[in-house]
């Protein structure tokens, strides 16, 4: 390629967009003909990437996947996750086994080869030689995709906070051999913290590993002031927003070769349900009040609407994920009288965040516990009414200006619930006019996370 018409362009971090002050950090940008020279990122490796089982963190590396295949059309893409099967299944992508995470002090044979591996990996870069048995250790912990990476992304979602250690502290190790490495890191799209005091000193010099920090709500980024992280963070949004609502048959798809349905409605309502079960109830009692809660205000759907009911979420336990979302569906079922649960249906399929998307975009209302499943609802512009388990959710629906359609979980009763979707059928009028005005500006916010994460990337490769 001939190099004609190149000028270079002295840029400050303040012209970014939406950046913070770095400072007065001077990068220099290639311009060719006007147009900003392209960074050349030959392997990304998307890690901390838990399971394509959550349907949830699907939708996020969907987004993730779209975003970058668009700003680095070259690129290899590797995903580092704790189910390759899965993800490969759902995403058709190149997936290996991530090993660090969790964390586990008990396991010392894992814990001893992490350890080992720091310290090998500390003399490669800087002495440069290696402990013996090195190679062996390297490929049990499939450490190859971190040392061939161009850049290494955390992918999105909420697991950098206190419900989660000491699992997570796997990921804070990872990101240290990532630095070990050399390799620009980026944290992409989370919502992170709050942070308990023992973790606070060990996450903040964890976090001041990565290049730059993109949230996907302002509340992450309190939490990170009050921490007193050092690396720039900026306020994006969820990756699942990028999300391609329509892409080619993936591979569980083609094994099932089957296009759900819902049931036949009636002339009442089609409501569908998304439950879990939490571990982190602030009530001893609180699992079993919110099933009653939930099968209480289905009852009352059936009973004074005529709705049916489908319980749809977006965990299963595909490829032997240990949280299957339609075991909590029946045991809120169990909660019912016999003469409501004729009424309701549990969708069993295994599908894809699209196919997700396209059944929430037929019914009447959704009532969602797991915050993806509102993003998919809202994506197909279904009215919603949300349960929320963590703050990630009020912050979802703050960029809409639909926090009046959010209810805690801890608390929360058949009348609490039943009010709210009362509530949000009375205002689907006004919650879709709210989707459509603010959608299209949050889903360029995402594609746009890539863009802000790259111009980091380039200006320290220069």
């Amino acid at each position: 390629m001939s190099l004609v018409n190149i000028r270079i362009r002295i840029v400050e971090y303040p012209a970014l967009p939406s950046t913070v002050d770095c400072g007065g950090v001077v990068g220099f940008i290639l311009t060719l003909k006007g147009q900003v020279f392209s960074l050349i990122l030959y392997n990304i490796l998307i890690t901390d990437y838990y399971s394509a089982s959550n349907r949830g963190d699907a939708a996020i590396l969907e987004g993730e996947l779209a975003v970058f295949k668009e700003r680095f059309p070259d690129a290899d893409i590797t995903v580092k996750t704790k189910f390759p099967d899965a993800a490969e299944l759902i995403h058709d992508v190149d997936a290996v086994a991530q090993h660090i995470v969790p964390f586990e002090p008990s396991n010392f044979l894992k814990t001893g080869a992490t350890a080992f591996s720091l310290i090998d990996t500390t003399l490669q870069e800087y002495v440069g030689t290696k402990l013996p048995f090195s190679d062996f250790v390297s490929d049990k912990l499939e450490l190859q995709p971190y040392r061939e990476a161009d850049v290494i992304v955390s992918t999105g979602g909420q697991f950098i906070t206190g419900d989660y250690y000491p699992d997570k502290l796997g990921v804070h190790i990872e990101w240290y051999l990532a630095k070990l490495l050399g390799k620009p890191l980026v944290v992409y799209g989370q919502s992170l913290g709050p942070f308990p005091k023992p973790y606070r000193t060990m996450v903040r010099h964890a976090l001041n590993q990565s290049e730059v920090i993109i949230t996907r709500d302002e509340l992450s980024k309190e939490h990170l002031d009050d921490l007193g992280v050092a690396t720039p963070v900026h306020v994006g949004v969820d990756a699942a927003w990028a999300m391609p609502l329509e892409s080619g048959k993936s591979r569980v798809e083609r094994m099932t070769n089957s296009t759900p349905s819902l049931p036949e409605p009636s002339d009442g309502p089609l409501v569908t349900i998304s439950a879990r079960n939490w571990s982190h109830f602030n009530a001893a009692d609180g699992q079993e009040q919110y099933f009653k809660a939930v099968a209480n205000t289905a009852a009352s759907l059936i009973e004074d609407e005529n709705a049916e009911i489908a319980f749809l979420s977006t965990c299963t336990g595909l490829s032997g994920y240990h949280t299957d979302d339609r075991v909590a569906a029946a045991n809120i079922i169990d909660y019912l009288d016999e003469e409501y649960q004729d009424r309701v249906t549990i969708i069993s399929e295994e599908l894809t965040p699209q196919q997700l998307v396209t059944l929430y975009g037929q019914v009447d209302l959704h009532i969602g516990t797991r915050m993806h499943s509102c993003i998919l609802s809202i994506l197909a512009g279904t009215p919603f009414a949300a349960i929320e388990y963590q703050f990630k959710t009020s912050g979802l629906m703050s960029q809409f200006g639909l926090e009046d359609y959010v209810v805690s979980i801890d608390g929360l009763n058949h009348a609490s619930l039943l009010e709210l979707a009362n509530k949000s059928m009375e205002d689907s009028k006004y919650i879709k006019n709210q989707i459509d005005e603010n959608l299209p500006e949050v889903q360029q916010k995402a594609r746009e996370n890539a863009e802000i994460a790259a111009e980091y990337i380039r200006l320290i490769s220069h």
